[in-house]
């Protein structure tokens, strides 16, 4: 028994050793099209407002890179954020603010690194932006980012 066990481990020892590190695949790197459409009928609750907006961009599942860019209509917004749903899995709750917006002037763009914890939420399409007015301070226009 302990013989072929031996036997076992050196025949993998062997194989493992005998690979060339021309011959490993490195797998390029995993970027994804991310995209909301912002409009009050996605806020919670239902916000009646003609303001629109997009928000499109990358995430690269590599070095965990989100990038996004957001073009509003019609609303001078007073915040804007990048919200996590506090309950996972669940694309119709509110939850905190994630990222916050440095600039409210359209278009907006947001760069930054996510944790593991909010790849998944990313992944899962529970991640939204979402911008306030003094009309709505809890919100007049949302979508939920997207994963192509």
């Amino acid at each position: 028994m302990k013989k072929s066990i031996l036997l076992s481990l050196l025949a993998i020892s062997a194989i493992a050793f005998s690979c060339k590190k021309d011959q490993v695949v490195v797998n390029p790197d995993k970027i994804y099209q991310v995209s909301a459409t912002l409009s009050g009928a996605n806020e919670l609750p239902v916000v009646n407002s003609s303001a629109t907006g997009t928000t499109t961009g990358t995430y690269n599942q590599t070095t965990k890179m989100l990038t996004v860019s957001t073009t509003l209509n019609g609303i001078t917004p007073t915040a804007g954020h990048i919200h996590t749903q506090t309950v996972p899995t669940n694309a119709t709750k509110s939850g905190g603010v994630t990222f916050p917006f440095a600039s409210l002037t359209s278009p907006i763009s947001l760069t930054t690194m996510l944790t593991m914890a909010q790849e998944t939420d990313l992944l899962n399409g529970i991640i939204y932006v979402n911008f306030h007015t003094p009309a709505n301070p809890g919100g007049e226009i949302r979508g939920n980012l997207m994963v192509k």
